[in-house]
């Protein structure tokens, strides 16, 4: 869990390298939206939350699972939080929209040949 924004009452939503250790936690989900989906040919996207702590940190953090598979195959995704919430909502409507603002401005960047965004 990153130590500032704790220490500074900060909520934060933050994405996470998968690593074997964060998989394994997330195991039941990504086998179940697997088996979901090549069961019903449709897209399945689960989510789960369980506690975590890397060993950098000193104390554990709120991680929040997404598990999604479809044609293109398995697709988790973890994020690190401390903000209060249901983990759909965290996850589809503040991490994932962190992600449209940062696509925005890759297009202002390339399409305007700007370099900095300051």
């Amino acid at each position: 869990m990153p130590r500032w924004c704790d220490r500074h009452d900060v909520g934060c939503l933050v994405g996470l390298a998968k690593d074997e250790r964060l998989r394994r936690l997330a195991r039941r989900s990504i086998a179940t939206a697997r088996w979901q989906y090549r069961r019903n040919g449709r897209k399945q996207r689960l989510f789960e939350q369980f506690e975590y702590a890397a060993a950098t940190w000193d104390r554990p953090g709120r991680v929040i699972s997404k598990a999604e598979n479809s044609q293109r195959g398995e697709n988790p995704r973890l994020v690190v939080t401390n903000l209060p919430g249901e983990v759909q909502y965290l996850y589809k409507k503040l991490y994932c929209q962190r992600g449209e603002t940062e696509n925005r401005i890759k297009e202002q960047q390339l399409g305007l040949f700007a370099d900095r965004t300051s």
